[in-house]
């Protein structure tokens, strides 16, 4: 495909990207492999610039074309799977710029790599300093590298070229996918099977992978011995895994007739368990991640509630504690601390469980009769709700008005009540004029923050969150 005209860094970032749809579900030992600074990699790789770019595309390439052997390449030209084609004969100003760049990423990286692991030895103040720093600058540098393509897919910057940018996403969707078929394959054949995905996910620049079948098949007297099978799957990767990736990577290179192979793919983290939910929406129970061999598993999660500002914080330090209890502990654990949340639920500060948003749009929908119009949002249509009562009841001069674009919160009621809603929104407390304390509808805050996006997590791997009552547990 070809993606659609590229006018901002936004558009940019997701135009071509590949992603790979999961299978939701619960996966034991899970590790994936990332492609390094991949849209930089690939202006390196493929020599993409302005003055590099020639004004014949090659007629017949295509993503699944180059995927499956059967563009005809005839080597003087490096070519990109939207049939962009670059000279060979000198490197242009950008890919030289994007080397320079993330050579110097590269050293405060493996500053903040090396920190770490002295930290899970020995922590200390000044390291957690230093993991600070390092990461800070190494994370500077890699949003000034990946804004190049987001220059690049710009209209308005000089040396915008639509080509370069469909060069690059085309070509990143060939690299992730050449990797997903090639592990696929490699894995097939060492475990004795055929036309098994083992590629749980991939995204754009990373690809997870499940080898749970390749610890039953060979480490099952290991396993309840997770650390010793962390260091054997660290040493497949890197004596095996990695070394493949590399091979499969030169070939793809040699194929395109590539400036220079630049698709390093390295292992990032390793995970007793996964879940996945959907698409970038995932759990990983991790015990090593680029080498740190942590002295306790950490939790990484993606896409969930727990990393949305949207959810409130009480409840997102609740569905963290209970995403441990499913990924380390048993079904009945996990309904009594359900159980606990809504009981405590209830004695919460109402503040401390409304739902934080920015309220645009107020204007737009305003009735000139009514209050809100139809369809208006419930935080903005509770902004208006606060809006009309403060001035119905003459209270401006004591509160200040919610107003486009600020913070607020907003929280379910109970009906009926004396706002006649079911929502109100709010600053930092309810108004006691309004007499609304009372109305909170902790039940349904709770089954809307909390319980709802655990449901999701649920439904994957199979457990409930209350005990069902059947004819046999009757008569217990």
């Amino acid at each position: 495909m070809i993606p659609p005209k590229i006018k901002t860094d936004k558009d940019a970032k997701y135009a071509g990207a590949y992603v790979k749809e999961p299978k939701p579900g619960r996966y034991d030992w899970v590790v994936n492999f990332d492609l390094n600074s991949l849209y930089p990699h690939l202006i390196m790789q493929y020599n993409i610039s302005p003055e590099t770019l020639r004004e014949a595309r090659h007629s017949s390439t295509s993503v699944e074309r180059i995927l499956n052997k059967e563009v005809e390449i005839d080597g003087e030209y490096a070519v990109c799977a939207n049939g962009a084609q670059y000279r060979k004969d000198v490197q242009g100003f950008l890919p030289l710029m994007m080397q320079k760049m993330y050579d110097s990423r590269v050293i405060f990286k493996k500053r903040m790599i090396d920190a770490k692991k002295k930290y899970e030895k020995a922590p200390s103040p000044d390291l957690v300093k230093e993991i600070a720093r390092c990461n800070n600058i190494q994370m500077a540098k890699k949003i000034s590298l990946n804004s190049a393509y987001g220059a690049i897919g710009n209209e308005h910057f000089r040396y915008y070229r639509l080509a370069n940018a469909e060069a690059i996403t085309l070509s990143g969707q060939v690299s992730i996918r050449w990797s997903e078929n090639k592990m696929n394959a490699y894995l097939n054949k060492l475990l004795s099977t055929e036309k098994v995905d083992y590629v749980i996910a991939s995204d754009t620049d990373s690809i997870y992978l499940n080898l749970g079948p390749l610890v039953t098949k060979f480490f099952s007297n290991k396993s309840d011995d997770k650390v010793r099978i962390v260091e054997i799957l660290d040493k497949i990767c890197k004596d095996k895994l990695e070394p493949f990736i590399d091979a499969s990577y030169q070939e793809l290179a040699t194929y395109v007739a590539a400036y220079d192979q630049k698709m390093i793919m390295k292992r990032e983290n390793i995970a007793d368990r996964g879940i996945w939910t959907a698409k970038k929406r995932y759990i990983l129970n991790v015990w090593d991640s680029e080498g740190v061999r942590y002295k306790e598993h950490k939790m990484k999660i993606m896409g969930l509630e727990t990393a949305r500002s949207s959810t409130p914080q009480y409840f997102r330090d609740k569905l963290y504690a209970a995403f441990k209890i499913i990924i380390g502990k048993t079904n009945d654990e996990l309904i009594n601390f359900v159980n606990a949340v809504r009981e405590e639920t209830k004695e919460r500060p109402y503040e401390e469980i409304a739902f934080p948003r920015g309220v645009n749009n107020l204007e737009k929908y305003k009735h000139r009769t009514d209050i809100y119009s139809k369809g208006t949002p419930i935080h903005v249509r509770g902004a208006l709700l606060y809006n009309d009562f403060i001035r119905k009841n003459k209270l401006q001069h004591k509160y200040q008005m919610i107003q486009e674009g600020e913070k607020i919160k907003f929280i379910y009621l109970k009906t009926p009540n004396p706002l006649h809603e079911n929502c109100v929104s709010f600053f930092s407390t309810i108004p006691p004029e309004m007499n609304l304390d009372k109305y909170v509808d902790y039940q349904l805050q709770f089954e809307k923050s909390f319980l709802e996006p655990l449901k999701n997590v649920l439904q994957c791997v199979g457990w409930q969150h209350e005990k069902k009552v059947t004819l046999g547990s009757f008569f217990e």
